[in-house]
């Protein structure tokens, strides 16, 4: 009868030893995760250092913004629709936006090979024509606030920008898909920028209709802005870069 009482003893010992385990494991793999997304979402904040330094060192080396240099071809062979850069300091919503990123490629100052062109419907695509993310399908899209509609939340701010977003995939997509939640925005642009969604060189933007949204004031408002929702962990929100704010 001792022996019986000693062995389930020590069975039910093993089993609270296999379930402390099997709860570390959980514990970790979650962790894991956490600091893995942790690690993605930060390294938005060294691409932006990256890409500033890069538009800052083409423009001091050719006189002119990647995408917009009228005298690109004297440096690189053309793309098939030839390089449409015209020098007015504004990322046109022709190929300039896409020729950009082979401009800087081209001139090693950034890693990667672009198209220069649009894909189907002048879809944005990650690798291909804009520059990634380390969050999956997610890219950095370039253009102007004279391109946007007037309702768009830009504050009043005019200039080129860099969209941060997710590739929804569709025909004609320009990363529509949100890529942080506010909590992850606020981080970005905290580290960068004021921490604030609608005021210096860095805006959170975020449609109301996702959710709980991004800010207190929806793109949808309009008095769009307010503060992030650094409370929710939704995927609800967009990045806006002004690099020419700094």
């Amino acid at each position: 009868m001792a022996n019986r009482n000693s062995e389930k003893g020590l069975t039910l010992i093993e089993m609270s030893v296999v379930l402390v385990i099997i709860s570390l494991l959980i514990i970790g793999i979650f962790t894991g995760k956490d600091i893995y997304r942790h690690s993605q979402v930060l390294s938005i904040v060294k691409d932006i250092e990256n890409i500033t330094n890069a538009t800052d060192n083409f423009k001091e080396k050719y006189g002119y913004i990647a995408g917009d240099m009228p005298n690109a071809g004297d440096y690189w062979t053309a793309p098939t629709g030839g390089w449409t850069g015209d020098g007015d300091n504004i990322i046109d919503n022709n190929d300039e936006r896409w020729e950009a990123w082979a401009q800087l490629s081209l001139a090693d100052m950034i890693p990667g090979d672009f198209s220069a062109e649009g894909g189907t419907g002048g879809k944005a695509t990650p690798n291909i024509n804009v520059p990634s993310t380390k969050i999956d399908n997610g890219g950095y899209y370039l253009s102007n606030t004279a391109h946007n509609a007037a309702s768009d939340p830009f504050f009043g701010r005019a200039g080129n920008f860099i969209l941060i977003g997710l590739d929804s995939g569709a025909s004609g997509n320009l990363l529509a898909t949100p890529i942080l939640s506010p909590r992850e925005a606020w981080d970005v642009d905290a580290k960068i920028d004021n921490g604030s969604p609608d005021s210096g060189n860095i805006f959170g933007i975020g449609l109301k209709a996702n959710g709980n949204g991004c800010v207190t004031n929806g793109w949808e408002d309009a008095d769009a802005g307010g503060d992030y929702l650094v409370d929710s962990d939704e995927i609800a929100c967009w990045l806006v870069y002004f690099p020419d704010a700094r």
